[in-house]
Order: structure tokens, then sequence, then C-alpha cells
């Protein structure tokens, strides 16, 4: 293992989020502000190829501010990467892997190069690990061994502010091709994720998992074989319990052709 480039993670924590597909998941909103855990299983199959941020998004109740965490894939030859960061004014860490600083904005990023698998479960967790009698909580993020449980790494760890509270129930997962500028001629990567919907915990240990809400921007044309084929070449699809993204499908039939 070895300390990411936290300049590059940061660039890209946000990127170009607001124009990638996403899934909401929504549960019982008597639950915000009371959950403490959260946990997510994961997993990236495909070729290795860099460009990609799988991206879960979960807001804070106080505040309505965001947190991010999931992995990103890397070329081959170079180390997998994962992420973990909070925005807004408050928060700080003195963790080895974070730095003040979201997106050029306010908040803390941390980021960690691991060589976690490609078609390997792994689990995400975001843990309220302590609290201060001011009100505030720390934060840390772990990757989890999906099949073991074995706590393989910590990505980082932030506190936020009384203000903050906890966190919301919900949120949404995903599929920034943040690498697109080099992709608008040719066709993107082929790249898969399958994401599980998080399981939310609450301090006395009760446990729910949020369920689909919506869909959002599956219909992007932003690489040349989704312009040649009047479709998007990132798509989407529920399975049961979660669902899958698949990028570069159109590649088979136009790639080399356009």
């Amino acid at each position: 293992m070895k300390l990411s480039n936290l300049l590059v993670a940061s660039t890209v924590i946000m990127g170009t989020y607001a124009g990638s597909p996403s899934i909401w998941f929504t549960s019982d909103k008597n639950f915000d502000g009371k959950i403490v855990k959260q946990l997510q299983k994961w997993n990236v199959a495909g070729d290795k190829v860099e460009g990609y941020y799988y991206g879960t998004q979960f807001f804070f109740s106080g505040t309505n501010e965001v947190g991010y965490y999931g992995p990103q894939p890397r070329k081959e030859g170079t180390t997998n990467h994962l992420t973990f960061s909070v925005f807004g004014y408050g928060p700080y860490s003195d963790h080895p892997n974070c730095y003040k600083s979201a997106d050029g904005g306010p908040g803390v990023s941390c980021a960690v190069d691991f060589p976690w698998e490609y078609g390997k479960n792994y689990t995400t967790e975001v843990t309220r690990t302590a609290q201060n009698d001011d009100g505030s909580n720390r934060w840390t993020g772990t990757l989890v061994d999906g099949e073991t449980g074995e706590k393989l790494v910590t990505i980082g760890e932030y506190w936020t502010p009384k203000n903050y509270s906890l966190l919301q129930t919900g949120g949404n997962t995903f599929d920034e091709l943040y690498a697109i500028d080099h992709y608008r001629d040719s066709c993107m990567p082929v790249s898969s994720y399958v994401g599980f919907y998080p399981v939310q915990s609450q301090e006395d240990g009760t446990s729910f998992t949020p369920t689909l809400d919506a869909w959002d921007n599956l219909d992007l044309r932003v690489d040349a074989c989704a312009r040649a084929a009047n479709e998007s070449n990132q798509q989407g699809w529920n399975i049961p319990g979660g669902f899958v993204y698949v990028n570069g499908l159109l590649n088979l039939n136009y790639e080399g052709k356009i």
C-alpha cells in the first residue's frame, strides 16, 4: 500500500458528476439525523482502465453538506484508488491520508492507493468512530473484504462540527467518466460496476436498507460511439438488492468504424 497523490484525487471528486449517470436511493425520512454507519458492497469488473469514479454520495442531516466515497480504477501497471471526502466549512482532519480542501473548495479530501482486485466483492464502511462533548463527530472510511469481513485499509477519517449532526437516509451512486475529454472523439473504455444499496445503522444498532428512488442521466451521449449510435454508451440496470453500471457497451459495434 502507498499513499495516493491527493492533488489528483481532489480534482475528480466532483468533476463531471453533475452530468453523470446516477441512481438515487431513499428510505424512511424519520431516520434522518440518526444514522451513524453506512456499509455498501461493490464490485468493479472489466479491463484495468483509468478515468472512472464510481462514487457514492451521502448527506449530513444538519447542514445538507455532502460526503463521498468510492473506487477509481487505474490503468495497467498502477495501483487502484479509493476516495473518502466531505464538503463544507468546519470539517478537519489530521489523518495522513487526508488534507484540507474538497474539489478546490472547503472540506476535507482523503484518498489511498490500494490493490483492490477486479471481480471481487468489497464493502466500503463509513462509521462514526468518536464524538466529543462539543457535539463534533469523527467519521472513518474503511475498505472491507466483502467475503471475509476483514478490514483491509483505512481510506481516511475526518471530524465534522456539531451543526453537521449525523447522516441522512438515502443518497446516490454515480458513474463518472472524469476523463471524458480524452474520449469525446473516440469510444470510452469498457468498465462495469455492480453496486448494492447501502445498509444504514442507528446508534442502537437498528439497521435498514434504502431502496431505489430514481435513475438520472441515462441518456447522455458523451463519446463518439454514443453519438454514432444515437444512444448512451453508459447504461444502468436494476438487479436484486442493487444495480449495475456498464460503460462501453456500444464499443463492439462502433469502435474502429467511426
